[in-house]
């Protein structure tokens, strides 16, 4: 999650997630503190992840529901 906020912060605008990465809640609280903050806006950001199978969404993970591309 630190890493995300310190890479949002240097620049970073793509950043690449996946369920089985295990990384979209760290990446939800990430993106979430930037938005808040005013780091990012979120139309700045872009964000894959990869197609799998269906599950529920946690509150975290609803940051993520704009994304440009699926692989």
């Amino acid at each position: 999650e630190k890493a995300v906020g310190y890479a949002i912060k240097a620049g970073y605008r793509h950043i690449d997630t996946a369920r089985i990465y295990g990384n979209e809640g760290e990446i939800g609280n990430a993106l979430e503190k930037a938005y808040i903050e005013g780091i990012v806006k979120r139309e700045d950001m872009y964000i894959t992840t990869k197609a799998s199978a269906p599950r529920r969404k946690t509150l975290r993970q609803t940051f993520l529901l704009l994304i440009q591309l699926t692989l």
